[in-house]
């Protein structure tokens, strides 16, 4: 169900227009999810327990993204059998492009500019597990 507003709920995320979306999982035991319309814009985002992905509804037509990362096969099982078809998909550099996205949509302020500035100085793989 969608709200008037259009907003994206979690069991059956639309776009305003009712155009189908991704809904992206990055896989751990804080799992990530993300809702995207069919022109990459992100309607939503939501931060949930893995148990959760058992009881995940998505409308027909969502195409379910699962990061191939650390995780990726308990949460694979966890959301086949919620009944969900699930597309895998590679991880290799998403810490550090999703690292980018999220100081270019949240930009610091104060001294955590300077943090903020170090940590996008730092060169190497970020992720857990690594």
């Amino acid at each position: 169900m969608t709200p008037a507003d259009g907003r994206p709920t979690p069991h059956g995320a639309t776009s305003p227009a009712g155009v189908p979306v991704v809904l992206g999982v990055d896989p751990g035991r804080h799992v990530g999810l993300a809702w995207v319309d069919a022109d990459g814009r992100l309607l939503r985002t939501e931060v949930v327990g893995e148990g959760d992905l058992a009881r995940l509804r998505v409308a027909d037509g969502v195409t379910v993204a699962l990061g191939d990362g650390t995780g990726s096969r308990s949460a694979r099982a966890r959301l086949e059998g919620a009944g969900l078809e699930v597309v895998l998909v590679d991880e290799h550099a998403t810490s550090e492009e999703g690292r980018r996205l999220y100081w270019r949509d949240r930009p610091a302020h104060g001294w955590l500019r300077w943090l903020a500035s170090a940590r996008a100085a730092s060169r190497g793989a970020h992720d857990e597990g690594r």
